[in-house]
C-alpha cells in the first residue's frame, strides 16, 4: 500500500509539469539550415542582446482570401472596394486581447517590446540571450563557418500553444533581421545604408553570378513616387552604384485594368 501512495503522490507531483510541457506548441520550421554546415565553438554569451520578430497567425484567413478573390472579380460587390489600413487591421487584425496577452508573455520573460505593426501580426522585441532562452525553451550557440561566426539556436523554439505565434525571426544571426521600426532613431532619413548589396544578395540567397544586367522591371504601386525613387538613388550613390533609370507611368483612376500582357496607357 506504501508503494502504491508513493506512486500517486509522484504522478501527482509530475502532472502539473505535464500539463504545462503539453500547453507548448514547438514551432519545428525554426531551426536555421546554416547550423549543420557550420561548427559549434560553444554557447551564444548569455549578455549579448537580440532583437526578434515574432508573426502571429491572423484570425480570418477564410474571410480574408473571399475579400481578395473578390477585389478582383468583376462580378462581386468587393470589386476594387480596397480598404484602408485601418480598415483592415480591424476586419483581419489579431484581436486587442491576444495583442495584450502576448505583449505580457514577452514582458515576463524579461523582452522588451519595440514594435507592433497596425494589425498586431508582428511583434519586434528585444532581449539578452538568456532571457531569450528561457523564454523560447530552446539553447543558443555560437558557430564558425566561411571564416565567420554567427549565433543561432540549436533546438527548435516552443511558444505558448494559447498565443497565435507561428515563426521567430531572428534567432539566426547570419540571417540579417530588419524592419522599418530599426530606422525609428532617423526620423525622416531615407532608407539607405542599412543594408547592403551583399547584404541583400545573402538575406535572399541570390545565386553568385547572376546580375540581371539589362532586364527591365515593372513594378505595380498605389501612392506618391518620389520619395522612394529619390530613395532608390540615395542608395545607389551610398553603395557606388550607377542610377538605375526609372520611367513612372501614372494610369488614371477611372481607367479599367489592363488585361494581361498589354501595356498600360
Amino acid at each position: 500500500m506504501g508503494k502504491v501512495i508513493c506512486t500517486l503522490l509522484l504522478l501527482a507531483a509530475l502532472a502539473p509539469a505535464a500539463s504545462a510541457a503539453a500547453a507548448d506548441r514547438v514551432l519545428v520550421a525554426n531551426v536555421p539550415r546554416a547550423v549543420t554546415q557550420a561548427v559549434r565553438i560553444g554557447p551564444a554569451p548569455a549578455t549579448e542582446r537580440l532583437r526578434l520578430g515574432f508573426v502571429l497567425a491572423h484570425p480570418h484567413p477564410a474571410a480574408e482570401d473571399a475579400l481578395l478573390r473578390g477585389l478582383f472579380d468583376r462580378s462581386s460587390a468587393s470589386y476594387h472596394r480596397f480598404v484602408t489600413p485601418a480598415q483592415y487591421a480591424q476586419r483581419f487584425g489579431v484581436s486587442e486581447a491576444t495583442q495584450r496577452d502576448t505583449r505580457a508573455w514577452l514582458a515576463g520573460g524579461g523582452l522588451r517590446v519595440e514594435h507592433v505593426t497596425g494589425a498586431g501580426d508582428y511583434v519586434l522585441a528585444s532581449g539578452t540571450v538568456a532571457q531569450v532562452q528561457a523564454l523560447l525553451k530552446t539553447t543558443i550557440g555560437r558557430y564558425q563557418a566561411g571564416g565567420g561566426t554567427f549565433d543561432a539556436n540549436d533546438t527548435a523554439p516552443a511558444v505558448p500553444e494559447a498565443l497565435p505565434i507561428y515563426a521567430v525571426l531572428g534567432l539566426d544571426t547570419s540571417r540579417r533581421h530588419r524592419t522599418m521600426a530599426d530606422l525609428s532613431a532617423r526620423q525622416g532619413a531615407p532608407n539607405v545604408g542599412v543594408q547592403s548589396p551583399e547584404d541583400l544578395r545573402s538575406i535572399y540567397e541570390h545565386p553568385p553570378g547572376v546580375t540581371g544586367q539589362g532586364t527591365s522591371v515593372a513594378i505595380l504601386g498605389n501612392g506618391a513616387t518620389d520619395s522612394v525613387i529619390a530613395d532608390l538613388h540615395a542608395f545607389d550613390a551610398e553603395h557606388g552604384i550607377r542610377p538605375v533609370p526609372v520611367d513612372v507611368v501614372h494610369v488614371p483612376a477611372a481607367s479599367p485594368p489592363a488585361p494581361m500582357g498589354s501595356t498600360p496607357p
